[in-house]
């Protein structure tokens, strides 16, 4: 794909937001759209839904109670609708004066006797301009750092025209791997799903829902190529664990519960990859509580056993902070040393975790994403 033409700035910009390369920002979905391509009228607002709609202010205040807002009410053709800011600044109050257009687009509510719209998104209009209407749904994108929904839809829509335009996307599947999707999809390609995502039309909610589920494909197949990949990358050399660990056993004699048949088999598959010479390429899947932890506890005195050090990581700090009291009380009786590594923790504290994880002294370190910063340096 080529470079769209944009600023060095905005290039900085994408990337603190996340996007590596402007391609990403294609991938970057709508998790909903905006339908600005009509005005309902006011009398024709349905509780519950998102709303096009134009009125003019026939009153505007600033009220204190219950709270401090400010409310705007409009009317057309004898029907009325209440805008409501509870977040808003003094230009925006002098804005909706008495007798100002306005073009409003949230969601409808039925509160104090009246239809209402909070925080909607809306244009002021020139007293006899119509409210602009879009040819196709306008998207609503998840939350970048550093970018409104405005900017960062424009963005988009010129980077997806600069790919349109140059031909430079390149298709992870030629027409013949096409032949692996569902015939309904066979014909549409990736680059097809990204336009229908992100300029929908709206008259087909099916097609944008099949370029979704296009894209699901499109990342499936990624993933299971890149495990492709990684499965290639097997000639590297691993460490081998022959020796069973006795603390195994002696963890299994300690849980307050027998293990099921399929931890068993599980827990063999597990240590009998740990003896071989080829890293392990396993996922293990299971409901809460099924017993994914225990097995991980196994693999870990193996792994001690052999003379290695452990890594356990935990999406949140909490999680972390469960799994530590776990091992504390499973695991330390059987004199493994555990330590944890969180980013909130003392400076002092960190330093002396960091110190023993170098020396090999910590044994199995539970932690978040802060067990591969730059300082963590295992022993082993």
């Amino acid at each position: 794909m080529t470079t769209p033409p944009l600023t060095p700035a905005l290039l900085k910009k994408l990337q603190v937001a996340g996007f590596e390369t402007p391609g990403d920002c294609l991938w970057h979905v709508p998790i909903g759209y905006e339908d600005r391509t009509r005005v309902i009228p006011l009398k024709s607002l349905k509780i519950g839904e998102y709303t096009y709609f134009c009125g003019h202010v026939c009153q505007s205040e600033i009220v204190e109670y219950p709270r401090r807002m400010l409310k705007c009410l409009l009317e057309e053709n004898g029907a009325f609708v209440m805008l409501r800011f509870f977040y808003f600044h003094a230009g925006q109050a002098r804005q909706f004066q008495v007798g100002v257009r306005v073009a409003c687009f949230g969601e409808i509510r039925f509160v104090g006797g009246y239809k209402e719209v909070a925080h909607p998104n809306y244009q002021i209009l020139g007293a006899a301009e119509p409210a602009p209407l879009s040819e196709v749904l306008w998207p609503i994108y998840p939350k970048r750092v550093g970018f409104g929904d405005q900017k960062l839809r424009e963005v988009i829509q010129m980077i997806l025209a600069h790919t349109l335009a140059s031909q430079g996307f390149q298709e992870l599947l030629n027409p013949e791997s096409m032949r692996i999707l569902p015939l309904a999809l066979q014909n549409m390609t990736a680059l097809g799903a990204l336009q229908i995502l992100h300029a929908p039309t709206q008259i087909d909610p099916v097609l944008r829902e099949s370029a979704r589920v296009r894209l699901a494909f499109e990342e499936l197949i990624a993933h299971q190529l890149s495990v492709r990949v990684a499965k290639r990358a097997e000639g590297a050399q691993a460490p081998c664990f022959l020796e069973l660990s006795p603390q195994i056993a002696a963890l299994k004699a300690a849980l307050p519960f027998q293990l099921t048949q399929a931890q068993v088999r599980v827990a063999g598959e597990i240590l009998q990859d740990l003896k071989r010479s080829q890293p392990m390429h396993r996922l293990l899947q299971g409901d809460v509580g099924s017993g994914k932890t225990v097995m991980a506890w196994m693999a870990a005195l193996q792994v001690i056993h052999g003379g290695y050090q452990v890594a356990l990581m935990a999406p949140t700090e909490i999680l972390a902070e469960q799994h530590a009291q776990t091992a504390q009380r499973y695991l330390a009786p059987l004199g493994i040393a555990i330590r944890s590594l969180k980013s909130k923790m003392p400076v002092k504290l960190k330093r002396d975790v960091y110190q023993e994880i170098a020396a090999g002294t910590a044994q199995l370190v539970i932690g978040t994403h802060a067990l591969f910063q730059e300082r963590v340096e295992f022993a082993q």
